[in-house]
């Protein structure tokens, strides 16, 4: 989970430095990249919400 959060963001960057260079040819991938991240983000939070609360019951 974590490598594609990390593969993600480094798309993102990439893109910005294609756009700032003028050379990005497809600018819909900026919108597709961070809803993809956003994506991946909640599914780590749902994750990590379900093992503190699973924790705190077997306590």
């Amino acid at each position: 989970m974590a490598e594609e959060i990390v593969a993600v963001k480094r798309q993102l960057f990439q893109l910005r430095l294609q756009k700032a260079t003028r050379q990005l040819d497809k600018p819909h991938q900026f919108k597709h990249a961070r809803h993809r991240l956003a994506q991946l983000l909640t599914v780590e939070g749902e994750r990590k919400r379900a093992a503190s609360q699973q924790s705190q019951e077997q306590k």
